[in-house]
């Protein structure tokens, strides 16, 4: 996982590929890239390209809004895909 806090400018591009080697070093089955802000859309294609899941402002604003109960559930079971799913 990988959280960029940015003022005004969008993730970029240089963000998800620092991610995407990072999951062949550490073999990892998932990525995510956070951030308060936006992802340019280079930064978009190519996390799709490479399963990067991506949260930007609106899901955060999603996730806070979410009950604390079906985060604890999901953490506790890894359901990976209901995360993504609720994200969605």
């Amino acid at each position: 996982m990988q959280c960029k806090r940015l003022k005004t400018s969008p993730v970029r591009i240089e963000a998800i590929q620092e991610i995407v080697g990072s999951q062949k070093h550490y073999k990892t089955k998932h990525s995510i890239v956070m951030t308060n802000s936006k992802f340019t859309e280079n930064a978009i294609n190519l996390a799709f390209t490479n399963k990067v899941l991506l949260i930007d402002r609106d899901v955060l604003i999603k996730m806070i809004g979410m009950k604390i109960d079906n985060l604890k559930e999901i953490e506790e079971k890894k359901q990976w895909k209901n995360m993504v799913d609720i994200l969605s």
